[in-house]
């Protein structure tokens, strides 16, 4: 399938997946009032015993922050890239510096962002950067 006809496609699917009332107005928010919603996961693991309140912790602190944001009129893409950011530089996260490591010892780290509104994504892998979430934005912006 060409990628304009899968971008059709996912726009066709999120206007029936979205009540109308709750859908996007341009690029800096939306005029229908609709509930600001971040959520976030600290790597897809089974967390060991002892790093449960910590993973939690690093998870409810980006969230914050990524609101916050939100709440003061910040873009969701500058949001999630700062909630992320927060969770790459969280040790207890299998994220950033909490990584698994590679058969050699090294982090090789992956991450993805996409940004709604034009279906733009960005992503990068294996790479070794402290937040390869922000080097997903950079190929986003400069590539698509």
């Amino acid at each position: 399938m060409a990628l304009a006809q899968c971008r059709a496609l996912h726009r066709a699917n999120a206007r029936l997946a979205t009540p109308k009332a709750w859908r996007l107005r341009g690029r800096r928010g939306n005029s229908a009032g609709a509930p600001l919603v971040l959520a976030v996961h600290g790597g897809a693991w089974s967390i060991p015993d002892d790093k449960k309140d910590a993973n939690l912790s690093a998870c409810r602190r980006a969230a914050a922050e990524g609101y916050r944001l939100l709440k003061g009129g910040g873009r969701a893409l500058d949001a999630v890239e700062l909630a992320v950011r927060i969770l790459e530089d969280d040790p207890s996260l299998n994220a950033g510096r909490g990584c698994s490591l590679n058969a050699d010892g090294n982090a090789e780290l992956d991450a993805m962002i996409m940004e709604g509104s034009s279906l733009r994504a960005g992503a990068v892998a294996g790479v070794a950067v402290q937040h390869p979430i922000s080097l997903s934005r950079l190929v986003m912006e400069r590539t698509m």
